[in-house]
Order: structure tokens, then sequence, then C-alpha cells
């Protein structure tokens, strides 16, 4: 079975090809389905804004980690309107990072970076950002996607 695995079944997974093996049911998919499903998740994940008394300097008492990490916390601390220098754009890619290393188990090592200059930025109203981890596998396999933020709207678009 080249490029393929067997996958335990999740709640939220929708795949078809169910499979007997060794007396555990599991599902038969290669690595581009858990990818695509991981860019899905990862739009849904960005587009989610993350409740504003996170993140606000009035919220002085720190949350527990395992608060912050809840479905209390998910989504993305607002961007619109704050990409206003490039010490911005780069503060936004970590609050990426840490969105995604905080809800998407998937991927490990990830790295977010700015794709243009703030001048390029500001001229369209977008930011783009260039995704990179590798997927939980053995071995690991590389991930790369690029996504872009609408600065008005806050809107997120990830593709690959």
């Amino acid at each position: 079975m080249p490029q393929q695995a067997l996958f335990l079944p999740c709640l939220l997974e929708r795949w078809e090809r169910w499979v007997e093996h060794g007396g555990v049911r599991a599902l038969q998919s290669d690595w581009d389905d858990v990818s695509a499903d991981v860019i899905r998740n990862l739009g849904w994940l960005l587009n989610s804004e993350a409740p504003r008394w996170m993140g606000s300097p009035k919220n002085k008492l720190p949350l527990p980690s395992e608060v912050a990490k809840s479905v209390v916390a998910y989504g993305l601390p607002p961007l619109e309107g704050s990409l206003l220098s490039g010490k911005a754009a780069q503060d936004a890619a970590e609050k990426i990072k840490k969105c995604i290393e905080d809800f998407e188990p998937r991927l490990d090592e990830v790295s977010v970076a700015p794709l243009q200059t703030l001048t390029d930025a500001r001229e369209y109203g977008r930011m783009n950002f260039r995704i990179r981890g590798k997927l939980r596998a053995k071995p690991l396999l590389p991930f790369e996607v690029d996504s872009e933020f609408d600065l008005v709207t806050g809107e997120a678009r990830v593709g690959a």
C-alpha cells in the first residue's frame, strides 16, 4: 500500500473507506486526504475569532493553560486593522503559529512567516503567510500551505 495508512476513526472524520485490520476497524486513506483535512480545519480555525477578552490587557489574571487550549478559547485573536508595522506582521505570524500549535494536533514543528512586504500588504489590503510543519506520521511528512488574511474584514483563506 504505497502512501496508504490505517487511521483510527475520529468523530469528525467523514472518510468512507472502512477496513478491518488485525481486528481493528479503521479508515484506509492516503496522506493527501489527511493533508486536505488539515487544510480545511486550518481554514475553520483561522476564520474563528477567539473571545476578545482573551488577549485584553484588562484581563490581568492569566488563564490556566487547560482553559487557554480549550474550546472556550478556540480561534485566532482579532487581526483586522492591526498590521500597521513590520513588527506587527511578525507578531501576527506568532499568534497564528500559537493558535495552530494549540488547536491542530496533527501538525508538529509549525512555523509561520509573512510572505510580502508591509507596503504591499497595505496597498492590497491583504497579508499572506506561509505555514509550514510536519504531519504527525512515521516518518513525519512535510506540510506547507499559504494563507491570506484580509486586513479589513479579518477573513482568512487557506489553500495548498
